[in-house]
């Protein structure tokens, strides 16, 4: 047990395994989501496929408020950097984190696999003006959080004032990039969706 702690601590001694054990997890995440969207049975491709459609047949006539947009955004994009902050107090949270970036990759995977599985090229298009922007943001932001919350799990208990601030520094970061990515969807996405 000894020898798979001091493993687990000099791993977590090297920023770059980190950060590529990271983006194996994600990089996982999307290609099994890829793969349940190409395993999906017909009746449940039609049955999300009409919901799509409706979705851009009735999205002029949907509440599309800009402050809305952005309250509910911020809200679901900054909940998972502080439960993934948060998970970094309790006793291996940092498992629990990786899985949460595990099924936000699933969902990229999925969704992106589905679109172009349906739409052809236009599934590309979809996904280019409707996600890719603000996740070429938000997949790096949750990478940068949960590699300041598996380096804060391996500092706390030496450094434990600078640590502490700099993995709350790590978080706030975050949550800027969150903000970006809130503004892109409540005032920049809704226009290239009218035009989809």
């Amino acid at each position: 047990m000894r020898k798979y702690k001091k493993s687990i601590k000099k791993l977590a001694s090297s920023n770059n395994y980190i950060i590529i054990l990271i983006i194996v997890i994600v990089m996982f995440g999307i290609l099994l989501g890829s793969v349940l969207a190409n395993s999906l049975q017909e009746d449940n491709r039609q049955l999300l496929t009409g919901f799509i459609n409706k979705f851009f047949v009735n999205y002029n006539f949907l509440n599309t408020d800009s402050s809305e947009i952005f309250r509910e955004s911020f809200i679901k994009y900054g909940k998972i950097i502080l439960i993934i902050w948060i998970l970094a107090f309790i006793s291996m949270g940092f498992v629990i984190s990786g899985f949460i970036v595990f099924l936000k990759g699933i969902s990229y995977g999925f969704t992106t696999a589905f679109l172009i599985i349906t739409y052809g090229t236009k599934g590309i298009y979809y996904a280019c003006f409707l996600y890719l922007l603000q996740n070429i943001i938000l997949i790096p932001a949750y990478v940068f959080i949960m590699f300041a919350s598996i380096k804060f799990v391996f500092k706390k208990n030496t450094e434990t004032l600078d640590s502490f601030f700099e993995y709350t520094i790590s978080m706030l970061i975050s949550l800027a990039c969150v903000i970006i990515v809130c503004l892109l969807e409540a005032y920049v996405i809704p226009n290239f969706i009218t035009f989809l």
